[in-house]
């Protein structure tokens, strides 16, 4: 999670909740709050902070503090899944077998509904 995540962050709070999110941290250095953020949000994937930061536009009518936010952000833990190097099929001779035969079946079925 970068400086500019955070501050994105942030921003987008400031727009949903206005002075009910600013005033949070009022009095407290705000370098000293977006690093905390910054450090604790590091674990998790971009897409569960995103995930997490619609549903409190969505669903929470007050601002989130950091454990608030951590936990949503764990609700909705994203993983990327790589996706496994398919192994091609192994050739089986019988299976050209029976593609000759319905091969063989539907040009015949053709000639049929030809003849109508």
């Amino acid at each position: 999670m970068s400086h500019r995540m955070i501050d994105n962050l942030f921003m987008k709070f400031a727009a949903f909740y206005g002075q009910q999110f600013l005033a949070k941290w009022q009095g407290i250095d705000i370098k000293m709050v977006k690093n905390e953020w910054e450090d604790a949000l590091s674990v998790f994937h971009e897409k569960s902070i995103l995930i997490a930061l619609n549903n409190c536009r969505e669903n929470n009518p007050y601002p989130p503090s950091l454990p608030e936010f951590i936990q949503l952000c764990k609700q909705f833990r994203f993983t990327e899944q790589k996706a496994l190097p398919q192994k091609p099929p192994k050739f089986n001779p019988d299976n050209m077998t029976k593609l000759q035969e319905i091969k063989e079946m539907l040009r015949k079925k053709m000639v049929v509904s030809d003849e109508l």
